[in-house]
Order: C-alpha cells, then sequence, then structure tokens
C-alpha cells in the first residue's frame, strides 16, 4: 500500500510540474537579427553610397511576396500581402553600419520571414528575399547582409 501510495504521490507531483512549466517546444519561436550594410550600399545617382530602408515581413505564406513588384509593396505591402501579411518592422542603415535586433518572440501563424530593400534602382538590384521558419519552439538569429545592390537573408539556428 505505501509502494501504491509513494507511486501515485510520484506521478501526481510530475504531472503538478508538467503543468507549471512550458516546454521550450510548446514556446513561440524567437528571433534576433544581426544586420549589417556594407560600405559601398545603395548608391545614389552619382555613384555614391546612401542610407538604405527596409522591412523584415512576418509572413504566414511567402507566395505574395515572391510575386509582389517592387510599386506595390513600396505604396501599400499589407495590401500587396494580404491574408499571408502577419506583422513587419521598418529599420534604415547607413553605409557601413551594423545593428544588432533583440529577441523577438513571432506571432505563431508565422511561417515566413522576407526583407523588402527599398534600393533606388530596383530594376538592377536583388530587392527581396525570404525564409522559412517555425513559429514555435525555436531560436532563430538571422542575418541580413545590405550589399551595393543585393540584400541576403540567412537563418543560424
Amino acid at each position: 500500500m505505501n509502494r501504491l501510495r509513494a507511486v501515485l504521490m510520484l506521478a501526481l507531483l510530475s504531472q503538478l510540474f508538467a503543468c507549471s512549466s512550458s516546454k521550450p517546444k510548446d514556446l513561440p519561436t524567437i528571433l534576433t537579427y544581426s544586420i549589417l550594410a556594407l560600405d559601398e550600399v545603395n548608391p545614389n545617382m552619382e555613384g555614391k553610397p546612401s542610407p538604405l530602408a527596409f522591412q523584415v515581413f512576418e509572413l504566414e505564406d511567402d507566395s505574395k511576396l515572391l510575386a509582389a513588384d517592387y510599386d506595390s509593396l513600396i505604396e501599400d505591402h499589407e495590401d500587396a500581402l494580404g491574408t499571408n501579411y502577419v506583422d513587419h518592422s521598418d529599420y534604415t542603415m547607413l553605409p557601413g553600419q551594423f545593428k544588432f535586433i533583440e529577441p523577438k518572440a513571432i506571432d505563431e501563424d508565422t511561417r515566413y520571414i522576407g526583407v523588402m530593400a527599398q534600393y533606388g534602382d530596383p530594376e538592377v538590384s536583388q530587392w527581396k528575399k525570404v525564409i522559412k521558419i517555425k513559429s514555435i519552439g525555436r531560436e532563430y538569429h538571422l542575418l541580413i547582409l545590405l550589399k551595393e545592390q543585393e540584400v541576403i537573408l540567412d537563418k543560424v539556428e
């Protein structure tokens, strides 16, 4: 009888502790960003580097971002991305600048992270990139490299 009581008590305690703390796989995914704008980023009409504005999008799906043209995203990115849009952050980087963005929990509907850089000449630049992520239980460090005419987006788990 004492052995049965001990087993029941142990089972009850383990259930109690299991309910009181979340497992990491049940927590929202956390993102951090390292952003680097190279010295020659976004050359202006005279060929001189200039500040570059860009957005980081949280998306349910990447299809609308991949299909969107530059002007429609500039005019109204929420309309252009439709129901795939979850959230976004706006940034501007100076040539040669580095920035670290503190940890941020993402929405559980987010399945993709996209970047749109507002290069002065979108016809010759590679101005958007997207990566797939898991929205629950992960920690990702995203690397955003702003090159002369190209944005690079990569993840490190």
